[in-house]
């Protein structure tokens, strides 16, 4: 120990007396270290006098009892979310609690962290969960649940202080008349002494669960559960909070259905909903990157008489149309695969439970349609912004000269159409090259064309490598960026020109 004059020998562990790591109603927890082995543990010393007048000498043996009594069982069951107890004794001034040792409490975590993201919070909330399991499934209630009785271990979590820990057997002991627990944690109705310990564990649960995802709270001054969008929870997880922190305890959702409600939470996510069930943020870049050159491309056809960009405008307002139709198809198939899989829930949970309907109704397939209906009118904006270019196809002198893309061009089963935009590129790449569509003034315009129209013609194989490949030749220091912010970005001929030639070396 840091102070030989602090130390203090309890049954084969030194401790300091003057560096508690946790304390209590009357309890301190003190880091001690065993003399034999070396081996480092929590002691919690359960002081058997207190000058509280309302807690008596026989209240504070039954807390100790309860409290080991339940530790013992966890341990038996092999509990890996509670705490273990490796012993427990006593001596004239206290009982003491033999613990695993753990390195922060949720609480602590949670300060450093201000929330977490929605993965990371429903892995610690559903380890909470399991280890609670444990403990009902013994008829056993915590009564104080709440971030600093939560310990982390080993990314692990370990419930501990059970102090006010019961068993109740028998439906004639249900209602507890005792009030415990903590300020903002405790349940409405355990503040009038009458409740049920199992809804209002729930009830604590559900709040904890709040803290996890939007960050600690000041209960003083707290009148209500808000849920700020910028956290970017699902519609799911806050129904869930919402149905354990319900005012009423009757209204309340029920230990088991939490199970389910997890449960169905977690298939979603197995099939794929977090990263599946969405536009994919690289389609999105490629829609954004392809709707600037196109935009591009009109705007230096109007600087520039006869330039011939119809015939790659038509090959590139193609290639969008067909991404956006590739993906509603997709959309559509995920669509039924998750119906499929709702139907498949239902089944196995063998009821047709509140929370699954609300998990149908309000989640991941209004999603699902609102993501295709966003398709279509992407989809539709895009063909009319191209209208005049559309109308060219009905141009004898475009037939003439465009005749192979006629048939093809909205084809959406076009087997032909990656080699004609691989060849309208070519030919496009070509004719930029020409000394009459260059000059002083846009040069760098055209360079800044070829660098798009490079990205586009990569973007099928390497889009996610671009940046990357941009990166490590040090011509962004920000991955983050969009697409097109890097392309603005591109201020004069010699980055240009630097951007061109890395782009290059993608097709080797």
């Amino acid at each position: 120990m840091e102070q030989e004059s602090n130390a203090q020998v309890l049954n084969d562990y030194v401790i300091n007396k003057n560096n508690p790591i946790g304390s209590g109603l009357n309890s301190t927890v003190f880091k001690a270290k065993h003399v034999d082995t070396n081996k480092y543990v929590a002691l919690k010393l359960l002081r058997k006098q207190t000058h509280d007048n309302n807690i008596s000498k026989e209240m504070i043996s039954k807390i100790y009892q309860q409290e080991v009594q339940a530790l013992q069982l966890c341990n038996q069951l092999n509990s890996k979310n509670i705490v273990r107890l490796f012993s427990h004794f006593e001596n004239c001034n206290e009982y003491v609690l033999v613990l695993e040792l753990c390195e922060q409490s949720l609480m602590e975590y949670l300060q450093q962290k201000s929330h977490l993201k929605e993965e990371e919070a429903l892995d610690i909330f559903g380890q909470i969960y399991r280890g609670l399991s444990y403990l009902q499934n013994q008829k056993y209630y915590h009564r104080d649940i709440k971030p600093s009785n939560i310990m982390i271990k080993d990314s692990e979590i370990k419930i501990i202080d059970f102090g006010f820990c019961k068993q109740i057997i028998g439906v004639d002991n249900l209602k507890q008349h005792t009030r415990c627990g903590t300020f903002g944690y405790e349940a409405p109705e355990v503040k009038f002494g009458v409740y049920e310990p199992e809804k209002s564990d729930i009830y604590s649960l559900g709040v904890v669960y709040y803290e996890i995802l939007y960050g600690l709270q000041n209960f003083h001054s707290k009148t209500e559960f808000t849920y700020p969008q910028e956290q970017n929870v699902s519609e799911q997880t806050t129904t869930l909070i919402d149905m354990m922190i319900q005012e009423q305890a009757a209204n309340r959702i029920s230990w088991q259905q939490i199970g389910q409600f997890l449960d169905a939470i977690k298939n979603t996510q197995n099939i794929g909903c977090h990263q599946k069930y969405q536009l994919d943020e690289s389609l999105k870049e490629k829609y954004f990157t392809l709707k600037k050159l196109l935009q591009d491309l009109k705007k230096i056809r109007k600087e520039i008489k006869d330039f011939p960009s119809e015939n790659l405008e038509l090959l590139l307002i193609k290639k969008l149309i067909f991404d956006f139709e590739s993906t509603k198809l997709e959309f559509e198939k995920q669509k039924i695969e998750l119906e499929q899989q709702l139907k498949i829930m239902e089944y196995d949970f063998e009821v047709n439970i509140l929370e699954l309907k609300i998990l149908q109704n309000h989640s991941l397939r209004t999603k699902l349609n609102k993501l295709i209906i966003d398709l279509e009118k992407e989809r539709y904006i895009s063909l009319n912004e191209n209208k005049e270019l559309k109308l060219k196809l009905c141009n004898d002198y475009f037939i003439k000269h465009y005749n192979h893309l006629n048939e093809e061009l909205f084809n959406e089963q076009s087997e032909n159409f990656q080699q004609n935009l691989e060849r309208g590129i070519k030919e496009f790449l070509t004719i930029l090259q020409k000394p009459e569509y260059i000059t002083s003034d846009n040069s760098l315009q055209i360079k800044q064309l070829r660098i798009n129209i490079l990205i586009i013609q990569y973007s099928d194989k390497y889009f996610e490598q671009i940046k990357d490949h941009l990166f490590k030749n040090n011509l962004i220091t920000n991955k983050e960026l969009s697409m097109v912010d890097i392309l603005d970005d591109i201020k004069n001929e010699s980055i240009a020109d630097q951007f061109e030639q890395c782009l290059e070396k993608l097709r080797f």
